[in-house]
């Protein structure tokens, strides 16, 4: 039986299930439009995005809230922990900085790999068994970690574990589909927040520690614990209803929806529940490209670049507040940089000071205005629209700090600001990625953008340090120049969506 559905917002063609085997397509027997006031029934059905729209966010979702932050926090301590572990490792055993450095690239290019695999199994096998087994290996591998008995199996465990890091990261698509479509962007931000507190936490976890008792190994221990935390409450995740309903499971599907009705003290619609537009084919990476092949190629191009323009300007803050901006000599950075290596290659043993933690506590909280920028402003600007406006702020602070002799003060209100404004970017692309896709390929789309944009996470380092060491104005201005890249393909993304004119395609 052919079956041919349109992904255009106007839409009005669903499926509907019948006799529990039988599919088919009748604009007569159910038919909605998405507009400022809702939906409009011809007959008596309704979706799950007008199911979760009529009963807004309440309880439910914010018990969501709550356990999806305690996934991005979880997430953060594992990521955050890499900038700092190389010196830690450095006063047990004999590494070079090219170990500390490839250390890094093992685990991104791993999380390259499990963002796009386990992107793929969510699709398949459901959103919740996958996110919970991955949790499970996280603890396990973190474990191992711990107790690593040599830098080659640091290598081999860290790898491991960033194979399954995306099952956390993959807790906001989850999230996402129980929340109405004038408070998505909004809430999705919150979870970014959390992110930021995540980075701040294992920073102070590791000054607590490294200062006392100065044991890395505990420290990988405790980083754990927000993953077992995050494991627990896990438990009462509900299955995604869209995931359920695509895979033919309605009954499931209508009681996961009767749930959240009845924790938030609202009625469902009436009538029956009915399949999306998009039908039962699982996600595939051809039908990313198929549905809109200039949304993909953007897409692609935007991740790559943004990872590329975020861990840059990370990178290069250490650099920026050491030597009061970008107008240093290069030759003085690279005697800095010979006094910490010693003759043989080996990074020498020099344990972080408390000012040094400090200053990495400052550096990492500058993301949170930006953060916080983008929470209030989410719903108030099309994703789009403000996407484009953050990038604009980042290419005029980082032009900024290309000028002697700027004063201290100014400079670290630039980098507080530049740094927020790429951080907040990034969250609003993750947001747009998101929603730019059907259920059947959500998980898919959102593993596969985020493995393929750590090609710029992975070039960046390597980037930046050549740059640094040639000309620190031309580092901060190929990265200005990469941002306003991303911006001119940022505009020309296919559609745009804001709150209530959101729309399932």
């Amino acid at each position: 039986m052919n079956r041919t559905f349109s992904n255009s917002s106007n839409d009005n063609l669903s499926l509907l299930q019948n006799g529990g085997t039988e599919l088919r397509a009748s604009s007569e027997t159910a038919s909605y439009t998405y507009g400022e006031n809702g939906s409009h029934h011809h007959q008596e059905s309704y979706t799950i995005e007008e199911a979760v729209n009529a009963v807004g966010f309440g309880k439910f979702q914010w018990k969501l809230t709550f356990v999806s932050s305690l996934a991005w926090m979880a997430e953060a301590c594992e990521v955050m922990i890499l900038s700092l572990l190389g010196r830690f490792l450095s006063c047990e055993w004999l590494i070079t900085s090219f170990e500390v450095a490839l250390l890094s690239s093992v685990v991104f290019i791993a999380i390259a790999f499990g963002s796009l695999i386990i992107g793929k199994l969510e699709d398949i096998y459901g959103r919740k068994k996958v996110i919970i087994s991955c949790s499970c290996m996280l603890i396990v591998f973190g474990i191992l970690s711990a107790v690593s008995p040599s830098i080659k199996w640091m290598f081999v465990f860290r790898g491991f574990l960033g194979l399954f890091v995306h099952g956390l990261q993959s807790a906001m698509v989850l999230y996402m589909e129980y929340l109405p479509t004038n408070k998505r962007g909004q809430a999705a931000m919150s979870l970014a927040i959390f992110w930021g507190i995540g980075s701040l936490l294992v920073i102070v976890v590791a000054m607590a520690v490294m200062t006392t008792i100065n044991s890395w190994r505990t420290v990988l221990l405790i980083i754990v614990v927000p993953i077992v935390v995050f494991l627990f409450f896990s438990m009462w995740y509900p299955e995604s209803a869209r995931y359920l309903l695509v895979c033919g499971k309605k009954k499931e599907a209508a009681k996961s929806l009767s749930k959240m009705a009845e924790e938030n003290g609202k009625p469902l619609p009436t009538g029956n529940l009915v399949l999306p537009p998009s039908g039962l084919q699982h996600g595939s990476i051809i039908n990313l490209v198929k549905q809109q092949k200039s949304l993909f190629l953007i897409l692609c191009y935007a991740w790559v670049s943004l990872m590329f323009t975020y861990y840059g300007i990370t990178i290069l803050t250490p650099e920026i507040i050491m030597y009061d901006g970008l107008a240093f000599n290069g030759e003085e950075r690279q005697n800095h940089s010979a006094n910490n290596i010693t003759s043989d290659k080996y990074i020498q043993c020099r344990p972080y000071l408390i000012s040094e933690y400090l200053e990495i506590l400052w550096t990492t909280a500058a993301e949170l205005p930006g953060i916080f920028a983008s929470y209030f402003l989410v719903e108030r600007f099309s994703r789009r629209r403000l996407m484009c406006m953050m990038l604009l702020v980042y290419i005029a602070c980082t032009l900024s700090l290309l000028i002697d002799n700027l004063p201290a003060a100014v400079l670290l209100l630039v980098l507080f600001v530049d740094r927020g404004a790429i951080a907040g970017c990034f969250q609003i692309l993750l947001v747009y990625t998101i929603e730019a896709y059907p259920t059947t390929n959500r998980a898919l789309a959102f593993g596969f953008y985020s493995s393929f944009g750590r090609i710029g996470a992975i070039l960046t380092p390597f980037v930046a340090q050549l740059l640094v060491e040639v000309q620190p104005k031309l580092a901060g201005g190929i990265y200005a120049l990469a941002a306003f890249l991303v911006a001119i393909s940022i505009f020309f993304l296919p559609f745009d969506t804001k709150g209530k004119e959101l729309q399932e395609h």
